[in-house]
């Protein structure tokens, strides 16, 4: 299956089909979303989608708390939310430190948040709109309730007790979170959200923090009715549950409730990864996985390469499978085994799943610091040129040239690569021309930088174009574009304009020795011009010494053939082709 989208492809996976590729959903933690951020020049949602992700993640819980940036904090500060929870500064993330739900008295004059409050969701709206139709939107809504009422509002050795001691009193308080909650995934659905995350981290290294029991007597049903008041909106919408650790004694629960989805698939205690495939599979999809203890921190990159294929191998046959570290990429990942672990999605990852997978490809350090292949390096300056980014480009290449990378291949792998891509985009509609003119720019300006080390290759053009419309013809949107396409190829372009007559096409080959002509027409009625010209050409003795192509509306390979043309191009991205093709490169 090719050319599925990341939407496409996420949503075959959790439907239990094979796609293309195995879909991923990498979170970054600071650092490394600074580190990343820096090689692909990108920030938020728009780096997710640039390392590979299939689906956008939009935190709404209570757990976004954590993970925010709060001005300018330094370690230590605090701050109070509007839950009336304190946070502290700690690492990369804010620490609940002070519970609002400080006596069970409280709870009588304790208000939750507003969940109607515009604000709430105006962060999953513009995701939505931007991202939407490419890929599948993941509305967070954890931690939920177990861990949102124990982390959060009343301190969990607190309501540890309370549940034993008090369970209506714990109960009240869940059942507060879970009409909070109701609504925001409400208005998240009818936002336009593909999949609800629930979840509590209710497991441990060896097992659950509570008993089964107890979660079935106090969490279940409460999610349970969360779930159905979903459904009622979108009977089709994901439910997606959350936990770290070990909650496999519940993982039968989840699926009778409705979940469709589990992650973060921790490989302890109870949770055999193999076992759980094998029984839950054809139910539910899986996410995550790649041990973030351990292995990523501590592994070599070839211990993280040999953990991605093993993870694929255990979870990805059939479908049903989301790819993604345990838990998101904290500031203690060496950044070679991130990109160790992105190459090795992409050798081992493709449906259908190989037994063995391709070499290694190499994982460094480079002198910036930076670990890239050079195959990757390169992939980095294409997509700088996709994107226009300029002075990037020549940064970049000026880096890469130091590190002893050949020119030719930073021209052919990046800049010409990164050139053939918007070219491609524009064809299929993705991009239009003022995004092909900055991208010619990024490239020109990359070449700049590459002249001097390719002994004037880049000032000598691949061959000389005379190019216009043909007589009375004065539709010349088209021919502009081919002329651009020309120019981007490398070829030197001389632009007659519209309404040229046949003697001047003809004068202009020979006093510019052109290799190209390059004829349009935009209406039927100017089609004989293309004969006059070609016949010209015969009688002047230059028929053999320049190439002709046509195009245009009117135009087809059939006519171009009548006409004793050399070429057609329906174009400018096939023109510029075509003009390679008879130039003999």
């Amino acid at each position: 299956m090719k050319g599925m989208t990341s939407r496409e492809r996420f949503l075959a996976a959790v439907n239990h089909r094979e796609p293309d590729r195995v879909p991923q959903l990498i979170r970054l933690g600071k650092e490394a979303g600074k580190k990343l951020g820096e090689i692909y020049g990108a920030t938020g949602p728009e780096l997710e989608a640039r390392i590979g992700n299939d689906a956008i993640f939009c935190r709404l819980g209570i757990n976004s708390e954590m993970e925010m940036s709060v001005g300018d904090l330094e370690q230590g500060e605090t701050y109070i939310n509007e839950w009336g929870v304190k946070y502290e500064r700690r690492l990369s993330f804010n620490y609940p430190v002070g519970h609002p739900l400080k006596s069970r008295n409280d709870l009588n004059e304790y208000r939750f948040p507003d969940p109607h409050d515009p604000k709430k969701i105006e962060k999953l709206t513009n995701i939505v709109r931007k991202y939407g139709n490419e890929f599948v939107i993941i509305a967070d809504l954890s931690s939920t309730l177990f861990e949102a009422a124990a982390g959060h509002l009343r301190g969990m050795e607190q309501f540890l007790i309370d549940c034993y001691e008090d369970p209506v009193f714990a109960g009240n308080v869940l059942d507060g979170l879970a009409d909070y909650y109701s609504v925001l995934g409400v208005r998240a659905i009818n936002e336009g959200a593909d999949i609800i995350r629930l979840g509590d981290d209710i497991g441990s290294q060896h097992g659950m923090l509570i008993h089964p029991r107890l979660w079935r007597g106090l969490i279940r049903p409460r999610l349970f009715r969360m779930i159905q008041t979903f459904r009622q909106v979108n009977p089709d919408i994901i439910i997606l549950f959350h936990s770290c650790g070990d909650f496999r004694p519940i993982i039968p629960d989840l699926l009778d409730i409705g979940v469709r989805a589990i992650s973060s698939m921790q490989e302890v205690g109870s949770m055999n990864l193999t076992e759980i495939k094998k029984e839950f599979g054809r139910h539910l999809a899986f996410k995550g996985g790649l041990d973030t203890q351990y292995l990523l921190p501590m592994g070599t990159p070839e211990d993280v390469r040999e953990g991605v294929m093993r993870l694929i191998r255990t979870l990805g046959e059939g479908g049903g499978y989301i790819f993604m570290p345990s838990h998101l990429l904290y500031d203690d990942v060496p950044l070679e085994n991130i990109w160790a672990m992105l190459e090795a999605l992409k050798d081992y990852g493709r449906y259908p799943l190989k037994e063995s997978a391709q070499e290694p490809g190499e994982s460094r350090k480079d002198e910036s610091g930076i670990p890239l292949s050079t195959k990757d390096k390169l992939e980095a300056v294409a997509k700088m040129v996709e994107n226009g980014e300029e002075q990037k480009v020549e940064q970049w290449i000026q880096r890469l040239l130091q590190q002893g990378i050949d020119a030719r291949e930073i021209l052919a792998h990046g800049l010409e690569k990164g050139m053939q891509g918007l070219a491609d985009q524009f064809k299929n509609g993705g991009v239009f021309l003022p995004e092909i003119l900055m991208g010619n720019k990024a490239l020109r300006a990359g070449t700049a930088v590459l002249k001097v080390h390719l002994n004037g290759l880049t000032e000598k053009p691949k061959g000389v174009i005379v190019l216009g419309m043909v007589r009375n013809d004065l539709h010349d949107i088209g021919k502009n574009i081919v002329k651009i396409m020309f120019e981007i190829v490398g070829f030197r372009v001389i632009d007659l304009g519209v309404n040229v007559l046949p003697e001047d096409f003809v004068t202009a080959v020979e006093q510019e020795k052109a290799d190209i002509l390059a004829i349009s027409a935009r209406m039927s009625t100017t089609l004989t011009g293309i004969k006059d010209i070609i016949e010209l050409l015969k009688k002047k003795n230059l028929r053999e010494k320049v190439k002709v192509m046509i195009g245009g509306a009117p135009t087809t390979p059939d006519f171009a053939i009548e006409m004793g043309a050399d070429g057609f191009a329906p174009d400018g991205v096939s023109a510029a082709a075509k003009a390679l093709e008879l130039s003999g490169y």
